[in-house]
């Protein structure tokens, strides 16, 4: 989700649509948000795994 566009991710029957370029115009900031702390977490885990 990092950055993203919605041409690589297109919703179900919306391909090259209007209204997908908007939504994804829309939520792109929370997007990126969410892909960065999805991230930061898989980091955090592996960290925490190999310290075990």
């Amino acid at each position: 989700m990092l950055g993203l566009d919605y041409k690589v991710i297109p919703s179900p029957g919306k391909k090259d649509s209007q209204a997908n370029e908007e939504y994804f115009v829309k939520y792109r900031k929370l997007f990126k948000t969410n892909g960065i702390l999805a991230i930061f977490y898989v980091i955090l885990q592996s960290i925490s795994i190999s310290l075990e």
